[in-house]
């Protein structure tokens, strides 16, 4: 029985197993556009944040004027209340 150097040994992942490298190859292109689609959907949240925000402040400008606009009503109707007696 013939002992086998590291040197007399051929190199065997090259030529034997070819499908694991496509195999790799394939894996990477996947991961690749997995993080497109991750960074995609960042985005996405972040302008779906930036229009629930907008959307927020446009409300409360609404509701601060709507408040202004009773109050005035309400000071006008108790005004005339006052000059009526």
């Amino acid at each position: 029985m013939a002992l086998v150097t590291p040197r007399q040994r051929p190199l065997c992942t090259k030529v034997r197993f070819p499908s694991l490298r496509k195999k790799k190859a394939v894996q990477r292109e996947k991961i690749t556009k997995l993080e497109a689609m991750v960074v995609q959907l960042k985005l996405q949240h972040d302008q779906d944040l930036e229009t629930i925000y907008e959307d927020l402040t446009k409300l409360a400008i609404w509701s601060a004027q709507e408040k202004e606009l009773e109050a005035t009503v309400r000071d006008q109707f108790i005004a005339r209340a006052v000059k009526a007696e």
